[in-house]
């Protein structure tokens, strides 16, 4: 049985990127009931651009608002869709031929998941992506992510329509960037996730994206705070502090560099965020370590200076002898802070 997906867009100022776009979506060899492109107040050639495509494919349907933001966009498509479940498209990034077809297909053998993703390529709009990534298959590795990073690659979703709330008023247009973050965080008491590792969306990479931008305002780090707070109380009873975001950012974002300084702090942290696991036994305990022994180990490899006593601080602690840590990453550790000496 076929069952029906609607694809959403919201589309702003993206003249350069929406034919392509919207092309790569029309052109999935798994049928699709629609695609939904809402038109958030562009200023350029957009609207122009999606109508020539209209013309020729029913299937695509153009809204146009006054510019409201992404999420205002993305909410408009969703209370248009008819679709058994949504997927989700950006307007500058290509969606390769097979990627509908290969999620329904994962969806059926995996009934009891209700949320899906997948890998990306990173791509800079010319030649095809040589950087791929995919993240945590399944729901244990994806609600360990949760609590540090959006353990979905937006651009590759697809979920269950039935998860919405009846207003389709699923993302928070306070958000200008976690939207999709903040969405995850809130699925997650109801939800079943899965990751596949097949790249299916070339991610296109470019300065004026949000992201972008974002970053460098530091709009970044104030959006996922808000969602660290719902997600550390809802899944590990934890009530962080102010000085606790700024160590939850050092372990989240995987920095190349993490001042020494800090570590001693950052490790009171890890504690924490231990003793909070199986409050509520949202975070299955064996995966849940993993992902804290895999960040223990990022932050004494990458603390500057490094030092005898970075390495010390990080044997002293029980993640530091999870096997999900190789061994070589562990000699090289010592090897950095005994030839900092």
């Amino acid at each position: 049985m076929t069952r029906s997906v609607s694809v959403v867009m919201a589309a702003w100022n993206a003249e350069p990127f929406i034919e392509a776009a919207v092309r790569s979506v029309l052109g999935q060899t798994h049928p699709i009931l629609e695609l939904i492109v809402v038109n958030d107040g562009s200023t350029d050639a957009t609207l122009e651009r999606l109508k020539a495509i209209g013309a020729t494919d029913s299937r695509l349907r153009v809204l146009t608002q006054a510019n409201q933001g992404f999420s205002a966009a993305r909410n408009a498509a969703l209370r248009e869709a008819r679709g058994e479940w949504i997927a989700v498209a950006d307007a500058d990034d290509l969606q390769l031929p097979h990627r509908i077809a290969v999620q329904m297909a994962a969806l059926d053998r995996n009934p009891k998941v209700t949320v899906c993703g997948a890998g990306i390529g990173i791509w800079d709009g010319e030649s095809a992506p040589t950087q791929h990534a995919s993240l945590s298959p399944s729901d244990d590795g994806i609600r360990a992510l949760l609590p540090f990073e959006s353990p979905l690659f937006d651009p590759t979703v697809i979920y269950r329509a039935s998860l919405l709330p009846d207003d389709r008023l699923a993302y928070d247009p306070s958000f200008r960037m976690a939207a999709d973050y903040d969405l995850w965080s809130r699925l997650a008491s109801r939800a079943c996730f899965m990751n596949l590792g097949e790249v299916v969306t070339w991610y296109r990479r470019h300065p004026h994206q949000v992201t972008a931008t974002a970053r460098k305002s530091g709009l970044s780090l104030k959006e996922r705070s808000r969602v660290w707070k719902r997600v550390l109380g809802d899944l590990l009873s934890i009530t962080p502090g102010e000085a606790d975001y700024a160590y939850h950012d050092l372990i989240s974002a995987w920095p190349a560099e993490v001042p020494r300084d800090r570590v001693r702090g950052i490790a009171g942290w890890f504690r924490r965020l231990r003793e909070g696991d199986g409050d509520r036994g949202c975070v299955d305990s064996p995966t849940w370590i993993s992902e804290l022994s895999r960040r223990w180990s990022w932050v004494h490899r990458h603390a500057v200076p490094s030092g005898p006593a970075v390495v010390g601080q990080y044997f002293s602690s029980a993640l530091a002898w999870n096997s999900v840590v190789s061994i070589r990453s562990k000699v090289a550790l010592i090897a950095r802070g005994f030839g900092a000496r």
